[in-house]
């Protein structure tokens, strides 16, 4: 039984954000390329090959879209960046958890899915402030999302499992 997700992956952070949550997120350590979540945990991996089409038909009703992350935030312990586009990012999760009501975001933890690309873990706020006075100097990184990513955590690692076009 492995976990699996759907994420919109941002390349485009890697050379400023990567090296931070390899050290300072579990997922990071994993493997995990920087990204913002849309829903996790997903299906079990097994069950991933038979959900391809139905996340397709699901954000494939979005166009692609430009995004720009330009600011930092937090939340208790968690230092992130912030989309722009959030409403965009806010209604392909509300669509995807509409599709598969039995996997809401973070397994319905939250009433208020927050979109975010995680930079670092910590309960030091003095380490999470050195790391957001580097992130901010370098801000902002923009992107073009054209797709999602099905990912499967396998032999302990994060993989792209499929990519899924938007329209």
């Amino acid at each position: 039984m492995g976990e699996t997700a759907i994420v919109v992956l941002v390349p485009e952070a890697e050379p400023l954000v990567g090296a931070w949550r390899r050290v300072h997120t579990d997922d990071g350590r994993h493997g995990m390329p920087p990204h913002v979540t849309l829903i996790y945990p997903f299906v079990d991996d097994s069950a991933l090959p038979r959900q391809v089409a139905g996340v397709g038909t699901v954000v494939g009703c979005f166009e692609a879209f430009d995004c720009a992350f330009a600011e930092t935030a937090r939340f208790d312990g968690v230092l992130y960046l912030s989309p722009a586009q959030d409403e965009i990012f806010r209604a392909m999760t509300d669509a995807l958890a509409r599709a598969y009501p039995d996997n809401p975001p973070y397994g319905g933890r939250y009433d208020d899915v927050v979109p975010h690309l995680t930079v670092a873990e910590s309960g030091n706020a003095a380490l999470l402030a050195s790391i957001e006075r580097e992130v901010r100097a370098r801000l902002p990184i923009a992107t073009h999302v054209a797709a999602a990513s099905l990912m499967h955590f396998v032999d302990g690692r994060w993989r792209e499992h499929t990519s899924v076009a938007l329209a």
